[in-house]
């Protein structure tokens, strides 16, 4: 927290005063701070925004990936994620996501469309299902505006190529809920997008779920990205509409 806090003295239109209080007091609980370096993290986005003329739209894009969303890739395993049901590098003592799957969109040249390297997953024998909930989140503060968020995904039934999985998907809940189903074929992983609206006061969760319905052996996730895009004139549910038709 020191680090951003030192980075928000640059901004005099952001009171310090509670998050510095917060973080001197021996007593604060984790979630109190986490609550709070999120919530000053957007205030210095929103300050930086603001100063720097940035004016995002969906044709260029603001990246803030690395400002705020905590291990996107992986690297070190699911830590800075809330982890349902023990997802992550090889839970299940199978050297799976050692291994890299990429998959390439025809064309000339061929384009490589996704890949998963250090990914997070779960996995069964191929012609069993997965049988419980499992999922991974973290939540970030984010001013008003749209938003899109991308990841890399598997979602299949390894014994059956011609099964489509089901109650796997990418989400955003800010109150409102924007989720796109991933389904995809062995070994070929899909690059999935949603775009989103913060109000700016409520916090904002990003994930991957499987629902314990799902008829999947193997899931996988990889490579989140969080951007700013603007405004939008679309309501919440005309982006829910285009999220499930893209």
């Amino acid at each position: 927290m020191y680090e951003v806090l030192y980075e928000a003295e640059d901004f005099p239109s952001i009171d310090l005063t509670e998050y510095t209080a917060l973080y001197n007091n021996s007593e604060a609980t984790v979630d109190e701070l986490t609550e709070a370096l999120n919530k000053l993290k957007a205030a210095v986005l929103e300050a930086q925004m603001q100063g720097g003329g940035y004016d995002p739209s969906p044709e260029d894009p603001l990246d803030l990936t690395e400002s705020l969303l905590q291990n996107p890739s992986f690297d070190d395993d699911v830590n800075g994620w809330e982890n349902i049901g023990g997802m992550g590098h090889d839970p299940n003592g199978t050297p799976y996501s050692g291994a890299s799957y990429t998959s390439y969109e025809a064309g000339e040249p061929v384009e490589k469309v996704s890949e998963l390297t250090s990914f997070c997953e779960k996995w069964i024998n191929p012609g069993s299902v997965l049988g419980k909930e499992y999922g991974i989140c973290q939540r970030v503060s984010l001013p008003e505006g749209l938003y899109r968020l991308e990841a890399d995904a598997i979602a299949c039934q390894q014994s059956d190529g011609s099964v489509v999985a089901s109650g796997v998907t990418l989400y955003v809940n800010n109150a409102i809920k924007y989720e796109v189903a991933v389904a995809t074929a062995n070994n070929t992983p899909k690059h999935y997008v949603i775009e989103f609206m913060s109000d700016g006061k409520t916090l904002t969760e990003v994930g991957f779920h499987i629902d314990a319905s799902t008829n999947a052996n193997w899931v996988a996730v990889d490579n989140f990205k969080l951007y700013s895009i603007g405004k939008t004139t679309l309501s919440a549910a005309g982006l829910q509409l285009q999220n499930a038709i893209k």
